[in-house]
């Protein structure tokens, strides 16, 4: 059975959700840490869109790079990862999971 996440746990948890086709590598990542909203590119063909009107704080950047820092900033918050994964929400609370390419 599986441990049920806390308030405590869900305020300080790091939300993400990932945007593209499902049968190709994600083309957006957003996430959010601590209220705050964060968006990266991870398809270099929309090199483009970044830091354009609407996306002015968006950026472009390699999955794995990305997918490594967030997993360093939420072992050294202790903070857990809550992925969408088309539609629903999952929790992970361990550390030292490997990222699939």
């Amino acid at each position: 059975m599986k441990k049920k996440i806390s308030r405590e746990e869900t305020e300080r948890a790091i939300y993400i959700d990932y945007e593209g086709n499902t049968d190709r590598p994600p083309t957006l990542l957003g996430w959010s840490v601590d209220g705050s909203y964060h968006a990266a590119i991870l398809e270099s063909s929309f090199l483009t869109c970044q830091n354009r009107y609407r996306a002015k704080e968006i950026f472009y950047i390699d999955h794995k790079v990305l997918a490594k820092k967030l997993i360093k900033q939420a072992s050294r918050a202790c903070k857990l990862f809550c992925v969408n994964t088309g539609g629903s929400v999952i929790g992970d609370r361990g550390a030292g999971h490997q990222i699939q390419s």
